[in-house]
């Protein structure tokens, strides 16, 4: 049976049962994908197909790009990774208010916008030709 912290964790060495490492350059080790320029996207919300409305969409949803692969956890299997920004998810009334954001906070932002509706118009006719 395997422990967590045997080692076999991946290359970080803070996680090893034989960390020689203070916990200040630990830390260090961690803030090395901060360092870089966050990466996001601005989306806009459409509505989804378990929605009858389109209350809700048309807002403009600032989430973060992934900045680490999602790994199996060694106890449970759950997937998951220590990037806490892919929780973060904020919503703007407007374009102009998501990339002002990120541009007050120095995000690197890609701008997708939602797809176009598309109308099936049919009649009921339609159905016993």
């Amino acid at each position: 049976m395997r422990r967590a912290g045997n080692g076999t964790q991946g290359s970080n060495p803070c996680l090893s049962a034989n960390n020689r490492l203070s916990w200040r350059d630990c830390l260090e080790l961690g803030r090395v994908g901060e360092k870089a320029m966050a990466q996001a996207r601005i989306v806009q919300t459409s509505k989804n197909a378990m929605q009858s409305g389109r209350a809700g969409t048309g807002e403009w949803l600032l989430e973060f790009v992934p900045t680490q692969a999602q790994r199996a956890d060694p106890l449970m299997g759950w997937a998951g990774s220590a990037d806490t920004k892919r929780q973060v998810q904020l919503r703007f009334k407007t374009l102009e208010a998501a990339q002002a954001y990120a541009a007050k906070k120095g995000i690197e932002v890609t701008i997708v916008p939602a797809s176009p509706r598309v109308l099936k118009l049919q009649a009921y006719a339609d159905n016993f030709r």
